[in-house]
C-alpha cells in the first residue's frame, strides 16, 4: 500500500512531439488504446502513479507504476 503523506502542488505539463510518437509506437507494439499509452509515457516522464482500475495499464508496468484507487489511502 502506498500512503501520500506529502502535500505535493499539481502542475500541469505540456506533452512533447516525442512523447506523442512515443505513446503511437506503444499503443501499437503493446495492443492498448491510444491514450493510455499516452498517459502511461506522460506519467513515466513525469514521476508519477497512475491510479487506475484500467486494465490495460497491465502492459506498460516495464514503463510506469499504476494502482487502484483504494490502494492508495
Amino acid at each position: 500500500m502506498i500512503s501520500l503523506h506529502k502535500k505535493k502542488r499539481l502542475d500541469t505539463v505540456e506533452p512533447t512531439a516525442e512523447q506523442w510518437a512515443e505513446a503511437a509506437h506503444v499503443s501499437l507494439q503493446r495492443k492498448i488504446p491510444y491514450l493510455d499509452a499516452f498517459h502511461a509515457i506522460l506519467a513515466r516522464d513525469n514521476d508519477a502513479v497512475l491510479i487506475t482500475r484500467n486494465s490495460h495499464f497491465a502492459n506498460v508496468r516495464d514503463l510506469v507504476l499504476s494502482r487502484k484507487p483504494e490502494d492508495i489511502l
